[in-house]
This record gives C-alpha cells, structure tokens and sequence, in this order.
C-alpha cells in the first residue's frame, strides 16, 4: 500500500540525514554503521520490493543482508584507514572502538559472512548460490591488504568487490 511505501521511504530519508546531518549525526557517535547496514540493506529492499508487489515480505532482509555486509564492508575499510584522521576531527567510529587488531576481525566477517550466507541459500533455494564464491579469493586478498596497512586504495577495492559479488 502507499503508506508502508511512505513509511519505508520517510525511514530511509531519516536514515540518511541522521548519517551525516549536524554536529550531533550518527557518524560522530559509531552509529553510522548500523545505518549503512540498515539503510543500504534491509530498508532498500523492502521499499523496492513494496514498490514492485504492492505487500511487504520479511524474507526479503534474507536476501538483502550478504550485499549489506559488503556495502558495510566499505564502509568500516574507509574508517579504518582513516582512523587518525577521524580522531582528530571529533569522529568516532566502530573501527576506532574496535581498534586495528579487531577491526580487521571485524571486515573479514562482514566479507565473509555473505559466503555461508550464500552456502545456505545453496542448500535451501539454488546450487547458482554457490556463483559468488569464485570471489572469495579476492575478499581474502582485501583483508591481507588491511592486515598488512596498505589501505589506501582499500574502500575503492572494496566496493568493486561488492560489484563483483
């Protein structure tokens, strides 16, 4: 119906402002995660799906989550790269809280994750799940790079890997 439409639309909109809008903006306090992961996943799907069959089905944050961990992904590659930057300009990230050490724990699963995601999707709905995996060798290649610090082209890979995905 029109209003679950202008319910999800009005939610990614607020999502969105409340991101970066203001001295006082999610992105500031480590929540800015949280709305990426929410704003470019489970939100964008349902809205489009809302759009296109009239009616709301949960299923489809199933569907929506493996590229809302890669899109988060580039995200917290940028925020790790840019940590020092971030301290200075009154930024506190997720990637900041966690530290380097877990922060790079931390972008191997929202990479990885997708894959079992994807292993279980194989088992349920269609062996053509299994298509993403031949990526896999890159995510892992993208983590070695924030491991050994060579992040500056890291966000920009990263998002051709979601791309790629």
């Amino acid at each position: 119906t029109i209003s679950q439409s202008v319910i999800l639309f009005c939610i990614g909109i607020a999502s969105s402002i409340s991101y970066s809008a203001g001295s006082s903006c999610l992105k500031y306090i480590a929540l800015g995660d949280a709305v990426v992961l929410l704003a470019f996943g489970p939100i964008t799907a349902l809205f489009v799906y809302q759009l296109q069959t009239g009616s709301v089905n949960f299923s489809v944050i199933l569907y929506s989550l493996p590229l809302a961990l890669i899109t988060e992904a580039i995200l917290h590659s940028n925020n790790t790269r840019d940590m020092a930057n971030d301290r200075e300009a009154g930024i506190t990230s997720l990637a900041m809280l966690f530290g380097k050490h877990y922060s790079t724990f931390v972008y191997w699963i929202l990479l990885f994750v997708p894959y079992f995601m994807l292993i279980g999707g194989t088992l349920f709905i269609s062996f053509w799940y299994l298509l993403p995996l031949v990526t896999a060798v890159n995510a892992q290649q993208l983590v070695n790079q924030l491991n050994c610090g060579n992040c500056n082209q890291l966000p920009q890979k990263t998002a051709l890997h979601n791309l790629i995905f």
